[in-house]
């Protein structure tokens, strides 16, 4: 079981992951989030399935992991709108968001994100994608 402590070691020693998986890490909180943006450079990250991330956690996805291009933050249940327009004001390169099942984000805050960042994929549940040209597959 992974916790903000054991994360801080790890990548203290492990400075050349650029792909993190955490998804279902449920002792990780957004202190974890802070630990990997003081020594890693993050591409690809998945957050998902958790119930501690919270929109200040996506503060600072959106703000220090300036290479990230694939985040999932699926069944995040803490990340409201607030942290998506987060992700949209300030993670320029995101190409792909998975945000399936997110009870306290609206589709309209998605589609926005999605229309302020053109080319980037938005996955918001496995009928429903939102390509990089913006129409609905």
């Amino acid at each position: 079981h992974l916790t903000d402590p054991g994360i801080r070691k790890l990548v203290m020693h492990c400075k050349s992951i650029q792909n993190l998986c955490l998804a279902r890490c449920k002792r990780l909180t957004d202190k974890a989030l802070c630990n990997l943006a003081d020594y890693l450079w993050i591409e690809e990250l998945d957050i998902s399935n958790s119930n501690k991330f919270t929109d200040e956690g996506l503060d600072v996805v959106s703000m220090e992991f300036t290479g990230l291009i694939k985040l999932n933050i699926s069944n995040c249940d803490k990340i409201t709108n607030r942290g998506i327009v987060s992700l949209g004001r300030h993670c320029l390169g995101l190409k792909q968001l998975q945000a399936v099942n997110l009870p306290n984000v609206s589709r309209e805050s998605l589609e926005e994100l999605k229309s302020d960042k053109g080319h980037c994929k938005v996955v918001m549940d496995e009928n429903e994608v939102l390509p990089e040209d913006g129409n609905k597959l």
